[in-house]
C-alpha cells in the first residue's frame, strides 16, 4: 500500500485520527540482546545489536540533523524519523493530508529508565537539543509562509 498518511474522520465515535500506512514497515518486533556497557563512559547500556539510536548505528539511521559534541562523541541527537506518521510538506494535495516533519531526539547515548536518571551534564545537553530543534521547525515554518507551527512531543 503506497497511501499517504491522511486524518480520518471515526463515523462512529467523530474522533479525527491519523492513518499511515508506512509505520508498518517498523521493525516493532526486533529481538534485542542484553544490555552491554556503553562506549564513551555516560553509563547506561547499549543494545548493541538492536538498537538503531545506540552509538556505531548510524547507518540505519535516516539522517543526523543535529549532535551536540561531548567528550567521547555526541551527548545528544536529533535525527529524521524514518516511520513517521506526518508526510513531508509537499504533500499537501488534500484538506485532509496529514502534512508534517516528525524528528527523534535521541536525549543521551546510554539506555536509562528515565530523563530523571541522566547526568545533569547529559540533561542540559539534552534541553539544548530541543531549543535547538525548536527553533530549526520555527525557522522553517516562517520561510515557507504555510503558517503551521511545530507541536513537540516528548515520549
Amino acid at each position: 500500500m503506497n497511501e499517504s498518511p491522511a486524518f480520518r474522520r471515526d463515523p462512529l465515535q467523530g474522533w479525527w485520527t491519523v492513518v499511515a500506512p508506512g509505520r508498518d514497515d517498523r521493525p516493532v518486533d526486533r529481538p534485542l540482546r542484553a544490555p552491554g556497557p556503553i562506549e564513551g563512559g555516560l553509563g547506561g547500556a547499549s543494545f548493541e545489536d538492536g538498537c538503531p539510536f545506540c552509538p556505531g548505528h548510524e547507518a540505519e539511521l535516516a539522517e543526523v540533523l543535529e549532535e551536540l559534541p561531548g567528550a567521547d562523541g555526541w551527548t545528544a541527537r536529533a535525527v529524521r524519523n524514518r516511520y513517521p506518521w506526518f508526510a513531508p510538506p509537499p504533500g499537501r494535495g488534500t484538506p485532509f493530508a496529514a502534512v508534517g516533519e516528525q524528528e527523534v531526539l535521541i536525549e543521551s547515548r546510554g539506555h536509562r529508565p528515565g530523563f530523571g536518571a541522566l547526568s545533569p551534564e547529559v540533561r542540559r545537553s539534552a534541553v539544548e537539543l530541543w531549543a535547538s530543534r525548536l527553533r530549526a521547525a520555527v525557522e522553517r515554518a516562517d520561510a515557507d509562509g504555510s503558517g503551521r507551527r511545530p507541536v513537540f512531543f516528548r515520549n
